[in-house]
């Protein structure tokens, strides 16, 4: 708090001299802000990677001075340390708001979280999951660890991060179990935490056996 002191020294002669002193308090107390109050800010972007931060941040946090109950509105800086003027790209960021009061040697600092998703699906080419095909010599089926998968790899569509494929079957069976004789195929999901969409490829499945079909010959009559 400022004050205004004045301050005059007379003699016996009655001369006077004048002096203005400004006093300033101040105290220890820590602005008055809930940081419950800040909210986390999700956004989900249509067609682009980024947004404006003006078109993010919408409202200033205001706090109050402990002893004046002055508004104070937070200074806002970003965990990232971009700028509060650029633009939020896709991903995750924290908005660090601080208030300080002249009235006060103590500030009050909160976090704000900053999550950006994007509606661009992940990238990958499903060209490029070639068919399995396997030929077994003496059994009906594999083991599902002896077919060997390559796990595909797509990449995020904003920030080219790499999303490792999630399997399951077609045909209802957990991607543990034997793949018999036959035909199945594996549907391959990428999801990014960075998007509110997935990705979805197939990939055919063909299992063979080396064993002949079984029919008793003996069972053919001669036709008379």
């Amino acid at each position: 708090i400022l004050y205004d002191l004045k301050w005059i020294f007379q003699d016996e002669s009655n001369n006077k001299v004048t002096c203005n002193q400004k006093l300033i308090i101040n105290s220890d107390l820590t602005p008055i802000f809930n940081c419950n109050d800040l909210k986390p800010i999700n956004k989900i972007l249509d067609g682009t990677c980024s947004i404006d931060s003006a078109n993010l941040i919408t409202t200033t946090p205001i706090a109050k001075d402990a002893c004046t109950d002055e508004e104070i509105l937070g200074i806002g800086s970003r965990k990232s340390g971009k700028a509060m003027s650029e633009p939020f790209a896709v991903g995750a960021d924290t908005i660090i708001w601080t208030f300080s009061s002249k009235y006060s040697s103590e500030i009050t600092v909160c976090e704000q979280p900053v999550f950006i998703k994007g509606k661009n699906a992940p990238i990958f080419d499903c060209e490029k999951l070639l068919p399995i095909e396997r030929v077994l010599d003496g059994v009906c089926q594999i083991d599902s660890a002896d077919l060997i998968l390559d796990i595909p790899v797509a990449k995020d569509a904003c920030t080219n991060e790499e999303i490792l494929g999630v399997p399951t079957r077609k045909s209802g069976k957990t991607m543990t179990e034997a793949f018999a004789v036959g035909a199945d195929t594996i549907i391959w999901t990428f999801s990014s935490k960075y998007s509110s969409e997935i990705t979805t490829c197939e990939q055919p499945v063909s299992i063979k056996g080396k064993n002949a079909p079984i029919f008793d010959c003996e069972k053919l009559l001669p036709i008379e």
